[in-house]
């Protein structure tokens, strides 16, 4: 049995990285399509209900 080591092991591991369209650090490369932005698809995500009402 190790002491101290495993729970260091599973920090190490990089599970999220910084998204290269919109420089977020929550893209998981293992679950595409990102939600936020839409990477690695051609167009960013982009929804009219998402921005601002009209006042």
């Amino acid at each position: 049995m190790m002491k101290g080591t495993a729970p260091f092991v599973k920090c190490c591991n990089k599970r999220y990285m910084s998204c290269l369209f919109c420089c977020s650090k929550a893209y998981h490369p293992q679950k595409p399509p990102f939600g936020k932005c839409g990477y690695p698809n051609k167009h960013k995500r982009k929804y009219n209900w998402s921005e601002e009402a009209p006042r």
